[in-house]
C-alpha cells in the first residue's frame, strides 16, 4: 500500500482542498475519508534515460524529488562520474531507483516503453512523467504537485519546454545550473511539449524519441496542452559539455539501425562544427538560443531564474512569467 512520503505535506494538501474565503476570514471544512485517501494515494513516477550528465544529474535529482513520489534512472553506459553521484543519492536516502543500460544506441524510446510497462503492472502509479536530465518540473501557477491532481486522466497532458540559455555574463565558476544560467527564451518556436501520461495508457501506449507525444493502437494518443506546468530546460551548459553533447548523441543515434530520417536533426546539423572543436561562450549561446529549432531568427532572453529551494523539504514552485 502506498504511503504518504510527507505527512505534513499530505495534510496540508488535504485541508488546502477544503479551504474557502468568506467574508475576509479563511475558513476550513473537514475532508471527506475520499478526498483524504486520494491525496494520499495518488503516486506520480518520473523515468529518465541519461548519459554522462555529471554537471547537473544532481541537481535534476534534488529538485524534482521533491514533486514526484519516484524517480527512476536508467543510466545509458555513462563514461563520466553520473553512475557514482547517482548512488550517493541513493544512499543518501532520496526517492531514487537507478538501473543501467549498456546499449551503444541512443535507444531512449524502447527503453522508457519497457519500463512504463513494467510500472503498469508492479507499481499502478497514476501518473508517469518522462524527464531527461536537464528538465527541471515547475508549476507556474502555484505547487506543482497540486496542479497534477487537478488534470484530467482521460488524456495525455503536453507540458511545454522554457529553454534556458548560457550566456556571457554567468559565472563559470558557479556549478549550480539553475544558478548560474538564469536566461531563457522569451518565446519557443515551436513550442515543443513533454508527456505527463495517466495509469489509462500505461499498459499500452508506447513513448517516441523525445517523450514529444504518446502512441497508442489508433495512432497518437489524445492529447491537451496545459501551461499551469512547464519544464525548465537546461540543454547546453557549458562549451565542453555541448561539444560531447553533439558528438556522442548524434554517432550514437546514427549507429541505431532503427533511427529515423529527420530525427535529432539538431545533432546533425551541429555535428562537424563540433567535431573542429569546442564553441567559443559566444558561438554557445548563438547555438543555444536556437537549439533543436527550425527558425534561425534572433530569439530574445528574458531573465527568469529558476528559484532555489534550500530547503528540501519544500516544493519548488515559481509565477507566471509572459
Amino acid at each position: 500500500m502506498f504511503k504518504p512520503r510527507n505527512m505534513l505535506r499530505f495534510m496540508e494538501c488535504a485541508m488546502k482542498k477544503k479551504r474557502k474565503v468568506c467574508h475576509g476570514r479563511t475558513v476550513y471544512s473537514i475532508p471527506s475519508l475520499r478526498e483524504i485517501w486520494h491525496t494520499a494515494c495518488m503516486m506520480l513516477i518520473s523515468i529518465t534515460w541519461a548519459r554522462n550528465e555529471a554537471d547537473i544529474i544532481e541537481s535534476f535529482v534534488r529538485w524534482n524529488s521533491k514533486i514526484v513520489d519516484k524517480m527512476i534512472v536508467i543510466d545509458n553506459a555513462s563514461t563520466d562520474t553520473t553512475p557514482l553521484i547517482l548512488q550517493r543519492l541513493v544512499r543518501e536516502g532520496l526517492p531514487l531507483d537507478v538501473r543501467r543500460n549498456e546499449s551503444i544506441f541512443h535507444n531512449q524510446g524502447p527503453a522508457l516503453t519497457e519500463l512504463m510497462h513494467a510500472l503498469a503492472v508492479h507499481e499502478k502509479p497514476d501518473w508517469i512523467l518522462p524527464l531527461d536530465a536537464d528538465e527541471f518540473l515547475i508549476g507556474t501557477r502555484g505547487n506543482p504537485r497540486e496542479t497534477i491532481e487537478t488534470l484530467s486522466k482521460s488524456h495525455v497532458s503536453m507540458i511545454p519546454w522554457r529553454t534556458y540559455v548560457p550566456t556571457a555574463a554567468d559565472d563559470p565558476k558557479d556549478k549550480n545550473i539553475l544558478r548560474r544560467i538564469i536566461h531563457r527564451r522569451s518565446a519557443e518556436h515551436p513550442q515543443y511539449r513533454k508527456v505527463l501520461i495517466p495509469r489509462a495508457f500505461h499498459h499500452e501506449a508506447r513513448i517516441p524519441l523525445g517523450s514529444h507525444t504518446l502512441l497508442s493502437s489508433g495512432g497518437v494518443a489524445p492529447a491537451q496542452s496545459i501551461d499551469t506546468l512547464a519544464l525548465a530546460h537546461f540543454p547546453l551548459r557549458d562549451p565542453l559539455q555541448c561539444r560531447r553533447k553533439i558528438i556522442e548523441g548524434w554517432e550514437r543515434h546514427r549507429a541505431n539501425p532503427d533511427a529515423k530520417p529527420g530525427e535529432n536533426f539538431h545533432w546533425e546539423r551541429l555535428y562537424l562544427e563540433m567535431k573542429d572543436g569546442s564553441p567559443t561562450v559566444q558561438r554557445l549561446e548563438e547555438i543555444a538560443r536556437n537549439y533543436a529549432t527550425t527558425d534561425e531568427t534572433a530569439v530574445d532572453l528574458v531573465e527568469d531564474a529558476v528559484p532555489l529551494c534550500e530547503d528540501k523539504s519544500s516544493t519548488p514552485s515559481v509565477s507566471r512569467h509572459t
